[in-house]
């Protein structure tokens, strides 16, 4: 059984993430893989990264792995947005 929930707030964080490093939303979704569409999707939290788009976005926005999974993927969604990703 599945005990976590996709983390409230994490898909603004990606956008913040993505506009920090001024990176435009057609690079982001070159370097995950997919297309812009998806990269909406995901920063408006209508789609929830697996874990193999869950390393690639670390990978392009060279962050910790587990910061990604652990913001994205929680037991507590109401608390886990209280923390950044970068943090």
């Amino acid at each position: 059984m599945v005990t976590q929930r996709p983390c409230k707030g994490f898909g603004a964080e990606i956008r913040l993430l993505r506009e920090e490093k001024k990176m435009k939303e057609e690079e982001f979704a070159c370097l995950l893989n997919t297309d812009t569409k998806a990269i909406t999707r995901l920063e408006k939290e209508e789609l929830y990264p697996s874990s193999n788009l869950i390393k690639r976005i670390a990978d392009s926005l060279r962050i910790d792995e587990a910061k990604v999974l652990q913001r994205v993927w929680c037991d507590l969604p109401e608390e886990c947005s209280k923390s950044r990703m970068n943090a």
